[in-house]
């Protein structure tokens, strides 16, 4: 009769299998081998006052730019809606821009917004990796 082996033990070099009653297959028994431990070891990065101007930066940026663009957005899409509503017959302005000034303010937002936020995450992200005192923060 054949019986199954399962793994008793793993070390980085050695794979011991057992088969029935945990005996090690082919060998004596014996402790299982050692294991391997690694070693973390922190390092420093920007200080707390960096850290934080930085992301107070983004914050701002990312606010005014979103805010900026869905203000530009939805006033674009109000002068679109109202252009588009006068000359249609029976729908006027007021409906016009009701229904476009929702969709400019949303392109607004994520014209403007995007690109200032990705210019402020990478801002943000060299800031968080960089050592202490390196950044423009650290003054």
């Amino acid at each position: 009769m054949i019986t199954p082996r399962r793994i008793a033990a793993v070390s980085l070099t050695t794979l011991v299998l057992t088969g029935a009653g945990g005996a090690v297959a082919g060998a004596e028994p014996s402790a299982p081998p050692p294991v391997a431990v690694a070693t973390i070891t922190a390092t420093s990065i920007a200080s707390n006052a960096e850290n934080a101007a930085s992301e107070q930066n983004f914050i701002s940026i990312v606010t005014t730019a979103t805010t900026t663009g869905g203000i530009v957005g939805l006033a674009a899409g109000a002068v679109l809606g109202c252009l588009v509503g006068l000359p249609a017959a029976g729908i006027g302005c007021i409906p016009g821009i009701a229904a476009f000034a929702p969709v400019g303010g949303v392109i607004g937002t994520i014209v403007f917004g995007g690109p200032a936020m990705v210019a402020a995450g990478v801002d943000l992200g060299q800031t968080l990796l960089a050592a202490p005192g390196t950044t423009h923060w650290s003054h």
